[in-house]
């Protein structure tokens, strides 16, 4: 009985492992190989617009790292981290600063610009080694009507608090989930009649497993136990009905 237990588990293991395959789509389990149709396409090079409150990265018309809040460092870090991560290839980065209309407009010039220096300093400074450009607008290019009229003063500073951001702009390559392919290319595999290559390739997988846990001494069923357990795909289990002799 515990001979054909430890069977049960292991064709259970193996069948559910490998029925991954079977769901269509492009493969990414390296268990499973590349559709012998499947074919690289070049990826696109594409921009990335990742707009950063002001008020949140720095104190009220403040601009250097020692004026950052801290949920403003929060936001840097992570945006660190995404570039890091989530690119194969970066191009370039343009931080551009942007304010409300509030003071003069050579004034804003440097506000808006100095703001982008500093987030460029803290992204290098975690990391980020591709060419960015600090830029600024000013106050040249509101997204508020300039909320005219209103008042008192703490009122209008809440009322043009969408034009105090920095932009950052995304030039490059994100990555995909598969990475069979060379450098910036995506692997496109067919994915037509999907269901009945699914069902068909488990009726196939099922009868190979089968016969190989058949095969297998059970010493090393013993010891593939423990893996099987383990490793087994829980988005894509397969009830198999087994019956012993």
């Amino acid at each position: 009985m515990k001979n054909i237990k430890i069977k049960e588990v292991c064709l259970f293991g193996v069948v559910s492992l490998l029925t991954a395959c079977s769901s269509g789509g492009v493969y990414t389990n390296v268990a499973c190989g590349i559709h012998p149709k499947a074919k690289c396409t070049q990826s696109k090079v594409r921009e990335e617009q990742i707009n950063l409150a002001a008020d949140a990265l720095f104190k009220f018309d403040k601009y250097t790292e020692g004026d950052l809040l801290n949920v403003g460092r929060q936001q840097l870090d992570e945006l660190a981290h995404k570039l890091a991560n989530h690119y194969v290839e970066i191009e370039s980065i343009t931080l551009v600063g942007h304010t409300d209309r509030l003071g003069s407009v050579a004034y804003n010039n440097r506000l808006g610009l100095n703001r982008a220096k500093t987030v460029r300093a803290y992204l290098q400074s975690r990391g980020v080694n591709v060419n960015i450009l600090a830029k600024t607008a000013g106050e040249s290019q509101p997204v508020t009507d300039g909320c005219r009229g209103v008042r008192p003063q703490v009122k209008l500073r809440a009322c043009l608090q969408p034009d105090r951001r920095v932009v950052v702009r995304v030039l490059g390559v994100k990555k995909t989930k598969v990475q069979q392919c060379n450098r910036g290319e995506n692997l496109v595999s067919p994915v037509a009649n999907t269901q009945v290559r699914a069902s068909q390739v488990k009726e196939r997988l099922v009868n190979e497993a089968q016969m190989q846990v058949e095969q297998m001494p059970v010493n090393q069923m013993q010891e593939a136990l423990p893996m099987v357990q383990e490793s087994q795909v829980q988005d894509n289990l397969v009830k198999v009905n087994l019956t012993s002799d």
